[in-house]
């Protein structure tokens, strides 16, 4: 199963309005992968990006309720491959420990 979290220097505040086209981004994920938003919708994939922070306790049971992972098992590579989900860190604080759950900022 692949969650690529992705960290991204820019202030989010705020969802996009109904109907707004999601500014593209490219990002490198903790495994060194690259990542494009339009190339992945161009190939006809849905991405669904979750924006977190890995000290929030909400984020952290929403994490562990399994709604993406079981999202993912059936629409991503294993499943039916039109599915990406991105595990976005929010705080740009977070360090790479955190990110893999040995940090003093985790839950």
């Amino acid at each position: 199963m692949l969650f690529a979290a992705l960290t991204l220097n820019f202030s989010a505040l705020a969802q996009l309005p109904d109907g707004s086209i999601a500014p593209d981004f490219t990002a490198t994920d903790i495994d060194g992968n690259e990542w494009n938003l339009y190339q992945l919708l161009d190939e006809g994939k849905t991405v669904i990006l979750e924006f977190t922070a890995t000290w929030n306790s909400i984020d952290w049971n929403y994490a562990q309720s399994g709604v993406l992972n079981d999202l993912y098992s059936t629409f991503g590579p294993n499943g039916s491959e039109n599915l990406m989900v991105f595990k976005l860190e929010s705080d740009e604080l977070t360090t790479e420990a955190d990110l893999n759950g040995t940090g003093a900022a985790t839950t």
